[in-house]
């Protein structure tokens, strides 16, 4: 009679090893990476649609949004060319940010009309993970009505005529001067504008 207990309260020992085994191991497999709370210890997986960074674009910035799902470092490594962030050398620039779940940075003094090259970094990871691969961005077009306006009024007195009824256009935002066709006239609307009166 005491072997057969001994036996019973061994299968029910041998049972909830199982099933605790079958329960904690299954949890550690479908349960994603993105949540796990030690971050040492699965990496963060750019496919999950939270770490994927926003970008907004300016013609000299550009600013690099992006969430964890816990506090960590973030930073952006970016170049004008990759190869340098590959080779890691001093062309390749680095910009970090506090530990948080939000991470904003904004990246400045960037050439107009140009393609840049980054990573994000997830306490020191970095993200596209594979060594060549990398997000990217192109600046927008330079839209400093200033410098446009003044380089083009040194050039003639029949673009001084031109310019001055532009600048009209530009401040009463007369939509006839659209010609970029954005929905509102800018400096960007004025090297068409001379093309057009040629």
């Amino acid at each position: 009679m005491l072997n057969q207990n001994i036996k019973g309260f061994l299968t029910l020992v041998l049972i909830i090893t199982l099933i605790s085994a079958l329960y904690f191991g299954y949890k550690g497999i479908i349960e994603p990476n993105f949540i796990n709370k030690n971050p040492g210890q699965y990496p963060v997986s750019t496919e999950d649609t939270r770490i994927a960074p926003q970008i907004e674009v300016q013609s000299d910035s550009a600013k690099v949004s992006w969430e964890t799902p816990y506090t960590s470092k973030g930073a952006v490594k970016f170049s004008g060319n990759k190869q340098d962030c590959i080779d890691n050398n001093s062309n390749c620039s680095t910009l970090e940010s506090n530990e948080d779940t939000s991470h904003n940075l904004n990246i400045t003094n960037l050439n107009p009309n140009q393609e840049y090259f980054y990573k994000i970094m997830i306490d020191g990871t970095e993200y596209p993970l594979a060594k060549e691969e990398f997000f990217s961005f192109t600046t927008t077009a330079s839209a400093k009505p200033d410098n446009l306006l003044d380089q083009t009024n040194s050039q003639s007195t029949d673009k001084n005529a031109l310019l001055q009824e532009f600048k009209g256009a530009l401040e009463s935002q007369d939509m006839k001067f659209d010609f970029n066709n954005d929905g509102k006239v800018s400096s960007l609307d004025f090297p068409l504008y001379v093309n057009k009166n040629k």
